[in-house]
């Protein structure tokens, strides 16, 4: 319960191709089994990093849309109802009138199910991982050491997620937000 602990969240965006394979593969460095052409220092970053805190893993989150991406329909945003899953949290919801949000905040099951299993896992980092952009972005409501990470454009999002691990191992319990 005093670990460190990420939410990685990928295929919000089901266009994104790039963010479910780098999460599928990560998931399978922390579970010890290492693509072939991992270095032996990431895998033991990685290692280092399954020691110290707890990392959930989300790598796809809407499967049928990204199916109908392999069959072609590249450009797809959206899952079958019309909605941008990415704008279909709470957080500023309906803020960005140019995209659907859904109805109401976490209307389609793939939200409802994010937002249930970060109440259990209890993320003291949550990032949700996009492509297409050399940019990493926090929300409002992170903590400022994660927040300050997240601003340096230098950082690379392996960096800033390694950094941020570094930093919450280094973290007293009773510091750190839960």
């Amino acid at each position: 319960p005093n670990r460190p602990r990420a939410l990685l969240v990928g295929g919000e965006h089901p266009r994104e191709l790039l963010p479910t394979e780098v999460l599928l593969q990560l998931a399978e460095m922390l579970g010890g089994r290492p693509p072939p052409h991992v270095s032996k220092g990431l895998q033991a970053r990685v290692d280092a990093l399954a020691r110290s805190a707890d990392v959930g893993v989300i790598p796809v989150l809407d499967a049928a849309s990204r199916a109908a991406v392999e069959r072609g329909d590249w450009c797809r945003r959206c899952n079958a109802n019309g909605v941008d899953l990415n704008r279909n949290y709470d957080e500023h919801w309906g803020a960005d009138g140019e995209r659907s949000a859904g109805p109401r905040p976490f209307s389609e099951e793939p939200t409802a199910l994010v937002r249930d299993f970060a109440r259990e896992f209890a993320p003291t980092l949550f990032l949700s991982v996009h492509s297409g952009q050399r940019a990493m972005f926090s929300p409002c409501a992170a903590a400022a050491a994660a927040s300050s990470l997240a601003s340096r454009p230098s950082l690379s999002c392996t960096t800033a997620f390694f950094s941020w691990a570094r930093l919450a191992s280094h973290t007293s319990p009773s510091s750190r937000r839960t």
